[in-house]
């Protein structure tokens, strides 16, 4: 990647990790000697809709991880720069035609890839720093590149895809983030192209399973954190009884963690 483009990506992720905190669970810090000397790659993908912004600054604070970057904000910072002209990939909304026929899956991986030497960039600078990241996007195929890279690295990483395997439950959360951002045009936009949306789903959906990633379906007991949690901690979590999508988990078994209060000290 160019050398100013890179400088656009690194100040992309200063910008995402200050966003915002309204609306985000917390709880308190807890930690495992297991791995609370090595540093963590939470990678979240997701649909439009799927509250991955949301779900990833929880993560964040539940990790004790200072930065949580969105690939919307890199794509953002990337557009000031780089023309229509030269990249329309890149100013296209991942769930939009790239013309009158075309594949939506197809059109989706294109606005990835302008992105990924990008993600990739910022993934190897929290490497070279031996910080913590989340990273969470609609941007981010799920594989398992970039977490292999992490592990090899010496560090620990998860995947794992929202989803909501419901429609209309779908639509609903669209029209949601549409009253609570105030910004309804671009969830009504969404919804006119939802069928689009939901073949995206569907190709995350099998890309995630083939990766291993977590599958975490929204309002799915038990609590998504502690399943990110214990994912790193390499606690397995899918039962064979039952659809990798829809496990229902007993925890019970898991020693309780040491729990601290929130705290930032030691983190880079």
């Amino acid at each position: 990647m160019p050398l100013c483009l890179r400088a656009i990506v690194l100040f992309a992720a200063v910008l995402g990790s200050v966003q915002g905190l309204a609306g985000i669970k917390t709880r308190s810090f807890v930690f495992s000697p297991k791995v609370d000397d090595k540093p963590k790659l939470i990678l979240i993908s997701g649909c439009p809709g799927t509250g991955k912004s949301t779900f990833g600054m929880s993560v964040a604070l539940d990790q004790g991880i200072l930065k949580c970057i969105s690939t919307d904000t890199v794509r953002a910072v990337m557009r000031s720069f780089v023309t229509k002209e030269v990249s329309p990939a890149l100013h296209r909304s991942s769930y939009a035609a790239a013309n009158e026929n075309d594949d939506p899956v197809r059109s989706w991986l294109e606005t990835c890839t302008v992105l990924s030497n990008g993600v990739e960039d910022l993934v190897d600078d929290a490497i070279n720093r031996g910080q913590s990241l989340v990273f969470e996007g609609v941007h981010i195929i799920p594989s398992r590149n970039l977490i292999d890279k992490w592990v090899s690295a010496g560090g620990v990483a998860t995947g794992c895809m929202l989803k909501i395997k419901d429609a209309e439950a779908h639509k609903m959360m669209l029209r949601r983030r549409g009253f609570i951002t105030g910004k309804g045009d671009p969830e009504e936009e969404k919804i006119k192209s939802f069928d689009r949306i939901r073949a995206i789903q569907d190709d995350m959906v099998r890309r995630a399973e083939e990766a291993q990633w977590l599958l975490i379906e929204q309002k799915l007991d038990p609590d998504p954190l502690e399943m990110i949690s214990n994912n790193l901690l390499g606690v397995d979590l899918a039962p064979l009884s039952l659809p990798k999508s829809e496990t229902k988990i007993d925890l019970s078994f898991i020693e309780e963690p040491f729990a601290v209060g929130a705290s930032t000290n030691g983190e880079i």
